[in-house]
């Protein structure tokens, strides 16, 4: 009798409603505990990545197409204008406003086409790089970062100064540029700055070294000799350009 429950039991199927349940708490399970191996493993090393990633190309593409336009157009005596006392000595340096607005406003100018190109060609990051596996790093399934670019780009120049002997620096002239950005991966988004610098010319200067000199605001930067007064300067406009996402 025993013997005959049991084998009834044991060929009765499970009941589908009770199989499908199983199934679905199984799947629920599997794919919450991917979701947080993604959100607590992964997500910060995608970020990472496509954050360098994309700011590697942004500066390599801004830098080379500058180089090729902005710089080999600039003259440095046209750019920077020097301030001399009665002896002819060098007493301050100043940028020369419309040059200053000219190569501001082609630097936007030239900015804001790689922006947009960045932004409808996104960057393919292959999931074998994310997990970190050299020998997987240009294998699997790709992940997409999009760049988004948001706020105005601000552009300005710098003068730096190097001793290069006695009496004798260095003047270069630097193009300074920054843009916000956002890196859009999948279950992310990621503000960052692009920030890129770019010496554009650059003269020897032999003589007396200026007590100072101004910036792209018409900041005096440097210090100065006791008693002697820096002259007056209407700075250059700051430039910037609005660029929509």
């Amino acid at each position: 009798m025993l013997r005959r429950i049991r084998r009834r039991l044991s060929k009765r199927p499970i009941p589908t409603k009770y199989l499908f349940l199983f199934t679905l708490i199984l799947f629920l399970a599997l794919v919450t505990q991917t979701f947080y191996y993604i959100d607590k493993r992964l997500a910060p090393t995608i970020r990472e990545i496509a954050r360098f990633k994309v700011e590697q190309l942004a500066n390599h593409a801004i830098n080379d197409t500058l180089s090729k336009n902005i710089m080999q157009g600039s003259d440095f005596r046209q750019l920077v204008e020097f301030q001399k006392d009665e002896q002819g000595q060098i007493q301050s340096a100043l940028f020369n406003n419309n040059e200053y607005s000219r190569i501001v406003s082609e630097t936007i100018q030239h900015i804001s086409p790689i922006l947009e190109k960045m932004e409808s060609e996104p960057l393919k990051l292959p999931l074998g790089q994310v997990l970190q596996s050299n020998l997987l790093a240009s294998l699997g399934p790709t992940i997409p970062v999009n760049l988004v670019p948001f706020g105005d780009v601000q552009v300005k120049m710098e003068t730096r100064i190097q001793d290069s002997g006695i009496n004798m620096v260095l003047y270069t002239a630097v193009l300074v540029i920054e843009t916000k950005v956002k890196i859009i991966i999948p279950f992310s988004t990621e503000p960052a700055t692009i920030h890129s610098e770019l010496p554009i010319s650059n003269a020897m200067i032999v003589g007396n070294v200026p007590q100072f000199y101004y910036d792209g605001k018409g900041n005096v930067v440097g210090s100065e000799k006791p008693g002697v007064q820096a002259p007056t300067i209407i700075p250059p406009v700051q430039a910037s350009t609005t660029v929509h996402p």
